[in-house]
């Protein structure tokens, strides 16, 4: 209940003084969907948690299957991008990040959604790679991902 309380006091004070409140960053074609309404740092928090269990559970590695290569890549965290979005239609925040493949040291572009729960706290729904070494994979119209069809 503490949590909820304290994620509606968020949401509120983020409204009346638009914190989060930016254009899209022109960081990917087509932008990123939506704007962020809670503290983006809560966000940024849950995804590094995340993280943080995900590859302490798989052995020092963050793994993630990349379905256009076909195999599980080897990660390690690099850094969040600055902005985080919210996307209305889905109820869902969006928070883009670096990692490097440990295989390969490629740079690999993974975007994070995340919903919050009935508790308040933030949930990892979706994660889905971006760009590899800055050649992205899919775009955002209107919130919308839509692929590229690469050579």
């Amino acid at each position: 209940m503490k949590h909820r309380t304290t994620l509606l006091a968020i949401l509120i004070f983020s409204l009346f003084l638009g914190a989060g409140y930016s254009p899209a960053e022109e960081e990917h074609p087509g932008g990123h969907p939506g704007i962020a309404l809670v503290e983006k740092d809560a966000v940024k928090k849950a995804i590094e948690e995340y993280i943080e269990k995900d590859t302490e559970l798989k052995g020092g590695y963050f793994l993630l299957w990349d379905d256009k290569e076909k195999q599980t890549l080897r990660l390690e965290f690099s850094r969040f991008h600055e902005k985080v979005r919210y996307i209305e239609d889905e109820g869902a925040y969006f928070v883009c990040t670096d990692f490097i493949s440990l295989d390969n040291r490629r740079l690999i572009d993974v975007d994070f959604w995340l919903k919050p729960t009935e508790d308040g706290s933030l949930e990892v729904t979706a994660i889905k790679i971006h760009k590899v070494n800055n050649r992205p994979r899919f775009i955002y119209e209107k919130d919308r991902i839509r692929p590229l069809e690469q050579p």
